[in-house]
């Protein structure tokens, strides 16, 4: 079953959202320049703190179409994706955090999908850090899972069986951010 609460606990990091920028075939970006910083001290986001991916939306908006991160998320993934200050004149780092992807308030394109990019990288690297596939998952719990009809007891605990569907909800909520972010990304082409 498939939770739309589940969501995935993270340790920010900025070097983990530029690994994600780089395995999505992005340029470097530091956040070291002295706007960047003030907007991450207006966002209240630092090395460690705890962000959410998957589930509902967590902050800021929420309609069909907003992808499910961390506001926080989303504002840093644009901030690195922002080449010089003025292709956001007259935009908040609230607005960055708040708005939706697609915005018209956001008027360069680039940056939603350069962030929309990133995001998608983090879902992938969450989901390459587990030892086996969704697919192989599902396919264990098809045939160890009493409630299949098809379990052999003595292969499979209650606990285990417990384990493995935790770990492919876990695996079914970073999915679903990928496919929003890619169906996104391709709207705002």
């Amino acid at each position: 079953q498939d939770n739309p609460n589940d969501s995935i606990d993270l340790a920010f990091s900025f070097e983990f959202l530029e690994m994600a920028r780089v395995i999505s075939g992005l340029p470097h970006s530091s956040l070291q320049e002295t706007w960047r910083a003030n907007a991450l001290n207006v966002l209240k986001i630092g090395q460690g703190d705890t962000v959410k991916i998957g589930g509902r939306q967590i902050g800021g908006k929420t309609s069909r179409k907003t992808i499910p991160v961390d506001s926080r998320i989303r504002a840093v993934s644009r901030l690195m994706a922002i080449e010089d200050p003025s292709e956001i004149k007259g935009v908040s780092v609230q607005d960055l955090q708040n708005l939706e992807f697609g915005d018209y308030k956001i008027p360069e394109k680039r940056i939603d999908q350069e962030a929309l990019k990133t995001i998608a990288g983090v879902s992938a690297m969450c989901l390459s850090q587990f030892p086996t596939t969704l697919e192989e998952d599902l396919k264990w719990l098809n045939e160890n899972d009493p409630a299949s009809g098809s379990s052999d007891l003595e292969a499979a605990s209650s606990n285990m069986i417990l384990a493995v569907k935790f770990r492919a909800a876990k695996k079914r909520s970073l999915a679903r951010v990928m496919e929003v972010a890619n169906q996104e990304i391709k709207s705002l082409q």
